[in-house]
């Protein structure tokens, strides 16, 4: 199946879905990899960003590689790592579906020629090897780190991008330069095919640095051979040239290193590296407050401009020299300076996530709350404001999950409906709706526990219907047919084993040629009636032979042809006396001897006077529709009892040791019979005793109605708890850990046997 490129989506007048519920809204971007679309969550009610790779994967084992390598992606959370919310392909195309962080990339700051202070910068360096120390140290490498993948959001906050994604796809798409790295950040190792670790992310690293400090890249280059042959036998201008701090340009030189092993052991090496720098520019923040080009102190210039409006150096000392040392009192002033600056940017960033808080917008909230544990990583207030924040983020969790497992619970897909609970559980495990959605599982598992029982009752007796008409056993068949009917009316299977088994009693009785006979009784006389059908239907009524009950076996004579009524011929009954002492057997009476009898009793019928016809009429009719009736009335299934569930529960738990109808039957108890129990029962009003635990062992007597097609929950019964001493006393004490007479060591306090009533039932309760 061929994919239909990425930009179709936008193209489509109507509205594109992906994943099944990502609304495409615009396009935000397109690169080598693919486009990158934002689009709506109407689940959670959010901007998301989704980005389509240009590749296929039909390829074999592709789809479970990009599975894999998704899932680890997917597993990072980090501030300063990009979250990536759900995976998946789109005709064929692979997507991702990620955190839509609004920005710009450190791309478009470095081409615009952004005028950042210089620890602006080195944070972002800072935060850009914490985000990737954090992904090495669970097993995630980057591959393709550059500017385009850095996103600066609003709060001035670094995000990285696309981790993992180059491995995620790599090997089976068809723009390979693209999916193995960027050649202007690509490590040597990376370039010529050897073995990559978490080394070669730092050369991309150092790659950054290098042009965001400069401006300029690292290894220009108008074509692919040029830039790699650069990275593999050059060296990039050192920055120092460039007036760069000398901190700076160590770390960027040695991140930037040919071999490995000559690089940082690991980002966070570079990380703690580039915080000294940040913390001692700082203390000397003043020399850095404005972005000016100061030629007497080369090792703190900024890569912008000069605009003719810097601070002038200080006057040069009577020996020439430079005095760039300010008094203790300066650098005091300065630190007090920088203290005040700092509390006030931390309660700027504390207030706006309250107001943002308050307003729900947990994500900005929370945004604004690691800006101020950014500046003070030990605030109390921003700690404190932190956890309420992330228990509201929680409960928004917990909210969108239990919606989407009420959805699913709707279908009846139990299982996924589980899953989805227990992840609001651990998000809100107090919420009230989490404690409504388990008690409507734990009934919709009893549901469908009961129509499982039923299906399996229904296909065990449909079972023995086939099996006893297979051994000709009719009468077997049809009660298991039958059976298999009250369970569930509607089994189409059930029904047809039930109308074989009807259809060979009827052969093996011969009730089947009665019932023809009775059918044909009404139209027969009906065809006889004054009126436009008598004479139309004598014809073919004469096929139809009339009951035996009206036309005697002993009567062989034929009725002459209809004459005028003054000249009808009577059929005369036979003495008392001349009656044969003993009646003959019946016998089976030829097709041709039925035909001559009915054609008989047509012509008495029509010889007979008008009133004597519309009696007689009315005889055979009311005769023919009783027949009729109870043939019918026979084949009709008996209707079964309307039921219903009755749910009991009791804490910690009990037993149900018997149970009472209104009219004083005792339906039989299950034999697990401990809460939570349950009962499938006709419609009506029971009496359930239920017994607690022991060693109190209480009996109880509740009341239940149950209700037709529905589930009844009565109130859950509370017994008296066991404590740790009640329980693990029969265990410990010297009469209970000897075995008794019968060598049969003593129950425990949860057996069976300790579940019974230590006292009798009472009178007129219902008893186990």
């Amino acid at each position: 199946m061929s994919a239909p490129p990425p930009q179709s989506l936008a193209a489509d007048p109507s509205p594109v879905v992906i994943g099944g519920r990502f609304e495409i809204e615009k396009v935000l971007g397109r690169g080598g990899m693919g486009t990158v679309y934002v689009a709506h969550d109407p689940v959670l009610g959010r901007m998301v960003a989704i980005k389509v790779f240009l590749t296929d994967l039909e390829v074999p084992d592709a789809a479970e590689r990009f599975t894999r390598e998704a899932r680890s992606a997917a597993a990072l959370n980090h501030a300063n790592i990009v979250t990536i919310h759900d995976f998946g392909d789109y005709a064929s195309q692979p997507y991702i579906v990620m955190e839509y962080v609004q920005g710009e990339t450190l791309a478009e700051v470095i081409r615009r020629k952004a005028p950042v202070p210089l620890i602006d910068k080195v944070r972002w360096m800072e935060e850009l090897c914490a985000g990737a120390a954090y992904a090495h140290r669970i097993g995630v490498i980057h591959r393709d780190i550059k500017p385009t993948n850095l996103m600066v959001d609003r709060s001035g906050r670094l995000k990285i991008l696309d981790f993992g994604i180059a491995k995620m796809l790599g090997g089976f798409a068809s723009n390979a330069t693209a999916l193995v790295g960027t050649p202007g950040y690509m490590a040597p190792e990376q370039i010529l095919g050897g073995s990559i670790d978490h080394r070669s992310d730092l050369f991309a690293i150092g790659a950054v640095c290098y042009e965001l400090f400069s401006g300029t890249e690292a290894f220009p280059g108008e074509t692919v051979p040029a830039i790699t042959h650069r990275i593999l036998s050059e060296e990039p201008a050192s920055l120092s040239t460039l007036g760069i701090n000398a901190d700076i340009c160590a770390a960027v030189e040695r991140a930037m290193k040919k071999a490995p092993a000559d690089r940082f052991e690991d980002a966070e090496a570079l990380r703690s590296t580039l915080a000294r720098v940040r913390r001692q520019l700082e203390i000397e923040g003043p020399w850095d407050a404005a972005p000016t080009v100061l030629s007497a102190r080369p090792s703190l210039v900024t890569n912008r401009p000069s605009t003719g409006a810097e601070k002038k150096p200080p006057a040069h000392t009577p020996g020439g020299s430079v005095e760039l040392t300010p008094s203790p009192e300066t650098q005091r002033a300065d630190r007090e300076a920088l203290a005040r600056r700092r509390t006030a940017q931390i309660e700027a960033a504390l207030e706006r996530a309250r107001a943002a808080l308050h307003r729900g917008d947990v994500d900005v909230a929370h945004d604004e709350c690691l800006q101020a544990l950014t500046l003070d990583d030990a605030h109390p207030v921003a700690l404190e404001l932190e956890s309420a924040i992330n228990l509201a983020r929680d409960k928004r969790r917990a909210e969108a999950l239990l919606e989407e497992a009420r959805q699913v619970l709707g279908k009846r897909e139990l299982t996924a409906a589980q899953g989805l609970l227990q992840q609001a559980r651990a998000l809100d495990p107090e919420g009230a709706e989490v404690k409504r959605l388990e008690r409507d599982l734990r009934l919709a598992r009893v549901e469908q526990e009961r129509l499982r029982q039923r299906a399996e009752a229904v296909e065990k007796a449909v079972t023995a219907a086939e099996q006893a008409l297979a051994r000709k056993e009719i009468e077997a068949a049809l009660a298991f047919a039958r059976q298999a009917l009250e369970l569930q009316p509607d089994s189409e299977k059930a029904r047809s084993v039930e109308a074989e088994a009807m259809r060979r009693l009827d052969e093996e009785t011969g009730a089947q040629d009665a019932s023809d006979l009775a059918a044909g009784i009404a139209p027969t006389m009906l065809s006889s009636l004054p009126g436009p059908r008598g004479a139309a239907d004598v014809t073919a009524v004469a096929d139809v032979a009339p009951p035996t009950v009206l036309v005697p076996p002993k009567r062989t004579s034929v009725a002459k042809p209809a004459t005028p009524a003054a000249e009808a011929p009577t059929i005369k009954r036979p003495p008392a006396a001349k009656a044969p002492a003993k009646a003959p057997g019946p016998k089976r009476d030829s097709v041709g001897e039925i035909r001559a009898r009915a054609a008989a009793l047509q012509a008495t019928f029509n010889a007979k006077p008008k009133q004597q016809k519309q009696i007689i009429a009315g005889v055979a009719a009311a005769v023919a529709l009783v027949v009729v009736g109870v043939v019918m009335w026979s084949l009709i299934p008996a209707r079964p009892p309307v039921t219903g569930v009755v749910m009991i529960d009791a804490l910690p738990y009990a037993a149900v040791t018997g149970i009472e109808a209104a009219d004083g039957t005792r339906p039989p108890v299950p034999a697990q019979a401990a809460t939570p129990l349950a009962l499938t029962l006709p419609v009506g009003t029971y009496r359930v005793r239920l017994v607690g635990p022991p060693p109190e062992n209480e009996s109880r007597l509740i009341t239940v109605q149950v209700q037709a097609d529905g589930t009844a929950t009565p109130p859950v019964e509370r017994f008296k708890a066991l404590t740790v001493e009640q329980y693990f006393e029969p265990y410990l004490s010297s009469t209970s850990a000897t075995p008794d007479q019968t060598g049969v060591p003593p129950a425990g306090p949860g057996s069976p046997a300790t579940a019974q009533p230590a006292a009798a039932v009472p009178q007129g309760a219902p008893q186990q």
